[in-house]
């Protein structure tokens, strides 16, 4: 087992695809993110992942954030939206270093995630809290997708 050590987590802007607006983060355990083109394939395949979006019949507010996670095994994404007020659903995708077209969704029966990719989680949360559920006579959803979550943690 490998010491916990942060890794870098950067906003890289927001996504508007189907009239959905999507938080585009990425992490990285090197300097700089190196995993820019599963980060652009994954922005491209949204479309489809967002066919996804309707499979529970709940509502959903076209609000969804994406993590693109350079591992040391791979690169996994997560696709992430919101649905009946206060829940999130999420996909997790896996991308070996050497196909970065491919993107499997694993695991087959439910969703995942580590601890640097529930840093981000755990951030959308509160800002969900904070900007929706609290105000929830009048949602501040623009005040939500300016808030953004960068730096080592």
């Amino acid at each position: 087992m490998n010491s916990y050590k942060p890794r870098k987590i950067e906003l890289h802007h927001l996504e508007t695809v189907n009239n959905w607006h999507i938080k585009v983060y990425s992490i990285t355990f090197k300097n700089k993110f190196g995993a820019d083109k599963v980060l652009a394939n994954a922005i491209k395949n949204l479309p489809k992942w967002l066919e996804k979006t309707n499979l529970l019949g709940l509502e959903t507010y076209k609000i969804a954030f994406l993590i693109v996670h350079e591992g040391r095994d791979g690169v996994w994404t997560l696709f992430n939206w919101w649905i009946g007020e206060n829940m999130l659903q999420s996909v997790t995708f896996y991308t070996s270093f050497d196909d970065a077209n491919e993107f499997e969704e694993t695991p087959q029966k439910g969703g995942m995630a580590c601890v640097w990719e529930l840093e981000i989680i755990d951030f959308e949360r509160n800002m969900w809290i904070k900007y929706i559920l609290k105000k929830a006579e009048n949602p501040d959803f623009a005040g939500y997708l300016n808030q953004q979550l960068n730096g080592e943690f």
